[in-house]
């Protein structure tokens, strides 16, 4: 009888647990207009132009971000894509918005096709 009770034990503390990892895995449901988060300027940089580049901002603008980078002994720093730093960072659909453009790390991204 003791074995029972404590194989049902077992078996409860097991289902509870696998409930629990299963919803804790579950995506969240954003809203339209929901915020992500900031954009990470390095990881972008990285995963478009290489490992070898680095973001490089404007410090009195939001506009100003750019990733340096040398290829083929030439130094070029191309723009980033703000809404395109947002969906490679948190997935689309996701864009960005800066609260101040006087100030380079305003930038957010927020769940949606646009604002």
């Amino acid at each position: 009888m003791n074995r029972w009770l404590v194989s049902g034990f077992a078996l409860v503390i097991g289902v509870s647990g696998s409930f629990a990892a299963v919803s804790a895995s579950r995506p969240v449901n954003n809203r339209d207009g929901d915020i992500l988060g900031p954009i990470d300027f390095d990881t972008y940089c990285d995963d478009v132009h290489g490992p070898r580049s680095a973001a490089v901002g404007d410090s009195s603008n939001a506009y100003g971000w750019k990733c340096a980078r040398q290829m083929n002994g030439l130094f070029t720093t191309p723009s980033v894509d703000y809404d395109e730093a947002c969906a490679r960072q948190y997935g689309e659909p996701s864009y960005a918005v800066t609260w101040d453009a006087a100030v380079s790390l305003s930038w957010q991204c927020f769940f949606g096709s646009g604002g």
